[in-house]
C-alpha cells in the first residue's frame, strides 16, 4: 500500500528526451474487475547534468606531485628492517610497523568542478599478482585479492574532491628470491552527487551519478643482491605503465546500469586513508 502523498524519480544519464509514462492502479473489493487503473498521463523532457572527466598524472609537475615511476627503499630502522618496492615514495615506519606515502606514483584529477554537489571517486581493482624468482626452485606467483580497492567512496586528497592518488606498495621481505615483481591494474570512476554536505553523498533525497571511468595497470620489479647492502634495488628494466582514455559513463544494459560494481573488498577497510596497499 501505498502511502507517501509523492514519489521521486531519479536518473542516471542526462538525455534531451525522456518520456515518462504515469498511472496508478487501486484494489476495489467487489468492482469488476478488482483493479481498477487510471488513464495513463505521459510527458517528455529534458534531464540536465554535470559532466566532467577524469585527468591521469604520472608528474611531479602535478598539484600535488606524484613521481610515475617505481622506488625501492633502504631498509625501514624503526621495525624490520624491510625494504619496499612502492610506485611512488614511502615515509618508513619509526616504531609502529606501518609505511605511509610520502609522494604517490599516480593522481587523478577531475574537472571542470560541478556548481553545486560534489565528486565521489570509487576504484575497482581488476588484478593484482606478485611473482618472485629463485635459483633451482618454482616460485608460485601469489595472486592477490580484487574487487573494491579499501574504501567507499575512495579518499580524496583536497577538500574539494576534485583529485586522488595511489602508491601500490610491496615489502621485500623474501631472503631466498633474486627478484620480486609486482602487476596491478584497477579502474577508476568517477562520480557525482548533489549532496554536498554527506561525506558519503548516501542523503536519501541523492544519488551517485557516475560520469566516467579510466584504467590503469603498472608492472614493477625489484632485484636483490644477497651480497650487497642494502641488499634490494630497483631493477633497471621496468614493466609498462599504461593508461586508458577517459571513457564518459552509460547505462550499459546490465542490472548495475553502468555504476561501479564489486563482489568483494580487496582491502578490508581497518586501515586508514594514505597508507599504501
Amino acid at each position: 500500500m501505498l502511502t507517501n502523498p509523492s514519489l521521486t524519480t531519479y536518473w542516471l544519464y542526462t538525455s534531451p528526451s525522456v518520456s515518462l509514462t504515469y498511472q496508478y492502479c487501486t484494489n476495489i473489493q467487489g468492482a469488476s474487475p478488482v483493479n481498477q487503473c487510471s488513464l495513463q498521463a505521459t510527458a517528455i523532457f529534458n534531464v540536465t547534468g554535470p559532466t566532467a572527466t577524469i585527468t591521469p598524472s604520472l608528474s611531479l609537475s602535478s598539484t600535488p606531485p606524484v613521481t610515475g615511476v617505481w622506488w625501492v627503499s633502504p631498509p625501514d630502522s624503526g621495525c624490520n628492517g624491510y625494504q619496499y618496492l612502492s610506485f611512488g615514495t614511502l615515509v618508513l615506519p619509526t616504531t609502529n610497523c606501518e609505511v605511509a606515502v610520502d609522494k604517490d606514483g599516480i593522481g587523478f584529477f577531475a574537472g571542470p568542478p560541478p556548481n553545486d554537489g560534489k565528486f565521489e571517486w570509487v576504484q575497482i581493482i581488476s588484478s593484482n599478482v606478485l611473482t618472485g624468482i629463485a635459483p633451482g626452485q618454482e616460485v608460485a606467483p601469489n595472486i592477490g585479492a580484487t574487487g573494491l580497492d579499501t574504501f567507499y567512496p575512495y579518499p580524496t586528497i583536497d577538500a574539494n574532491w576534485n583529485s586522488v592518488n595511489d602508491a601500490p606498495t610491496v615489502s621485500l621481505d623474501d631472503p631466498a628470491l633474486t627478484s620480486k615483481s609486482r602487476a596491478f591494474s584497477a579502474t577508476m570512476y568517477l562520480l557525482w552527487t548533489g549532496n554536498a554536505n554527506d561525506i558519503r553523498g548516501q542523503d536519501v533525497n541523492y544519488i551517485d551519478v557516475p560520469l566516467g571511468y579510466l584504467s590503469w595497470s603498472i608492472n614493477g620489479t625489484a632485484d636483490q643482491n644477497t651480497a650487497a647492502t642494502p641488499p634490494w634495488f630497483l631493477d633497471p628494466v621496468q614493466g609498462p605503465t599504461v593508461l586508458s582514455s577517459f571513457i564518459p559513463s552509460t547505462d550499459d544494459g546490465t542490472a548495475t546500469h553502468g555504476l561501479p560494481a564489486w563482489a568483494t573488498v580487496a582491502y578490508p577497510n581497518t586501515t586508514t586513508p594514505g597508507n599504501p596497499k
